[in-house]
């Protein structure tokens, strides 16, 4: 089958609200090493900046994450950024699209599991099978991305 490249860029609600906590995070840290600058809390101050440092750090990593963009090409299937991961149709073990809080995910699980665990798979938790790794597509190419992952794995029983 010479399928065409499916893709699919659509917002992960689960990223989308680590990158706001996160964000909220290192607003709430700001204002309180300004606190306690007011009252010359010196070591309050520092730790105030670095943690405001930290949470800033993880919001801007985390603001990617929440453009979930899955690929299925001639080559296999692809998540980009940072809670991304990449398939050949060869290395899937098997699939399943699932409505998961409102959204459509598609589910993979690989032949051999990620030697970490994916925090797709953390943040939905018990959702998903063990080993396997997600991302959000768009509902009206849930259908396409059906048939072309049927037409090009072979499921393991």
């Amino acid at each position: 089958m010479n399928a065409a490249t499916i893709e699919s860029r659509v917002t992960d609600p689960i990223a989308r609200w680590a990158a706001v906590l996160y964000c909220a995070g290192a607003a709430i840290w700001l204002l309180l090493a300004v606190l306690f600058l007011t009252d010359q809390q010196w070591p309050m101050v520092g730790i105030g900046l670095a943690l405001a440092v930290v949470f800033a750090v993880l919001a801007r990593a985390w603001v990617p994450a929440a453009r979930s963009a899955i690929r299925l090409d001639e080559t296999g299937v692809s998540r980009a950024g940072p809670l991304g991961w990449s398939y050949s149709y060869d290395e899937i073990a098997g699939f399943d699209l699932r409505q998961i809080r409102g959204r459509t995910y598609l589910v993979i699980v690989p032949q051999r599991p990620p030697a970490r665990t994916s925090m797709s798979r953390a943040l939905l938790g018990r959702a998903l099978p063990r080993g396997a790794v997600t991302g959000p597509v768009q509902p009206d190419l849930a259908e396409q991305v059906q048939t072309v992952l049927a037409a090009r794995t072979t499921p393991t029983a």
